[in-house]
C-alpha cells in the first residue's frame, strides 16, 4: 500500500499495523533543499531507534529512505524527523510504503544516489 501525503507526515498511518512487529518502511521525501547534512540526520536518528536500512538522494533530488525494525521504533523515527529543525520542516511531498522486512541490512547507511 502506498500512501501519498502532501506537505506533512502522516502521523496516524501506523495504526493499521500491530505495534511491536518488525516492519519495513520505504519512504520518499521531497523538500525545498536537501543536503548531505539531512542524510546524516536520517542516519543518526535511525541508529538512535535501532533501525537498519539506507538513505540516499535520488536523481530528482528527493530522499529515499528504507528502514527496517520494530514498527513503533520506525514511527518514533518518523516523528523525530518531522520535529527537528532542518530542511525536512519544508517538506513538499512525503510517501510511505509499509511491507514485511527483508533482513537485507546489517546497519543503517548513507548511499550516494540511486
Amino acid at each position: 500500500m502506498i500512501k501519498i501525503v502532501t506537505k506533512s507526515f502522516d502521523k496516524h498511518s501506523y495504526f493499521r499495523y500491530g505495534l511491536g512487529m518488525k516492519k519495513r518502511l520505504e519512504s520518499g521525501i521531497s523538500a525545498r533543499s536537501v543536503g548531505f547534512g539531512d542524510l546524516s540526520y536520517v542516519k543518526s536518528y535511525a541508529e538512535e531507534f535501532g533501525l537498519t536500512g539506507t538513505v540516499s538522494v535520488k536523481n530528482d533530488g528527493s530522499i529515499k529512505i528504507i528502514a527496517e525494525g520494530e514498527d513503533n521504533n520506525i514511527m518514533e523515527f518518523l516523528k523525530k524527523l518531522e520535529a527537528e529543525e532542518h530542511s525536512f520542516s519544508r517538506v513538499e511531498n512525503f510517501y510511505e510504503k509499509w511491507a514485511e522486512p527483508t533482513g537485507e541490512f546489517e546497519n543503517f547507511s548513507i548511499h550516494a544516489g540511486k
